[in-house]
């Protein structure tokens, strides 16, 4: 079942593009994303989990989107120009974006409000100690060869699974885990640089890059850095 974003930007051009920045972010985080763009007069259904407003166009934000995160729901607001942002403190939104959008800026306040959503990500399971464990693909940053099967890395833990890497890379979607050396591999999503010793992730780990697999990881690498910069502007 698809969770529902809803868009209203100030031009038909501003949604499309946004739309799309927003179907490749719920690609990447594993996320079941239905996007709608809103009509002028148009107010966003019942079942919307997030707002994206353009203060630059007409009207306000519904009402139903202005108590914060503890509503359920989050409001994501934009304009041209930073005077906004303190008018906008007083309709809580989940962050105030200055345009032209940058994707990695609508990234970087999307994952403030990931546990919003958490139960809608996409899952793998695993078997660790003899009990099943569903983990979210967003959650597993690296995994790693061990003598007793795969270790699997996350923010809070590490999982240890008699599955061997190979077979649990198998079981992975494409285009979201990247195998970095023969005995690791990463979630792309967490990616944050490429060193002289190999891929550097959001929790400080530097993974090894294997020589035969250095041009692949850097292709990707430059993929996914050059979509945090796409900037979402006419």
């Amino acid at each position: 079942m698809s969770l529902k974003f809803t868009i209203r930007m100030a031009t038909p051009e501003e949604d499309r593009l946004t739309a799309e920045g927003l179907g490749r972010w719920a690609e990447l985080v594993r996320l079941p994303l239905e996007v709608q763009r809103l009509s002028p007069g148009e107010r966003p259904p019942e079942d919307s989990r997030l707002l994206l407003w353009d203060l630059d166009g007409d009207g306000v934000p519904p009402e139903t989107f202005r108590g914060g995160l503890r509503s359920g729901k989050a409001l994501v607001l934009c304009a041209s120009g930073a005077g906004k942002a303190i008018d906008s403190y007083a309709l809580h939104p989940a962050g105030f974006l200055e345009k032209p959008l940058e994707l990695g800026a609508l990234r970087h306040v999307l994952d403030k409000t990931i546990a919003l959503w958490h139960d809608e990500l996409e899952r793998v399971d695993v078997l660790c100690g003899g009990f099943k464990r569903s983990v979210p693909l967003h959650d597993l940053l690296w995994a790693e060869s061990s003598q007793h099967g795969t270790l699997l890395h996350t923010h809070c833990e590490g999982i240890q699974t008699r599955e061997t890497l190979r077979d649990f890379n198998a079981r992975l979607p494409g285009g979201v885990f990247l195998r970095c050396q023969r005995s690791f591999l990463v979630n792309l999503y967490h990616m944050r640089a490429l060193t002289s010793m190999g891929v550097k992730l959001d929790d400080e780990s530097e993974i090894p890059m294997g020589r035969r697999l250095r041009e692949e990881v850097q292709a990707a690498y430059q993929s996914i850095f050059g979509l945090w910069q796409t900037e979402i502007s006419l």
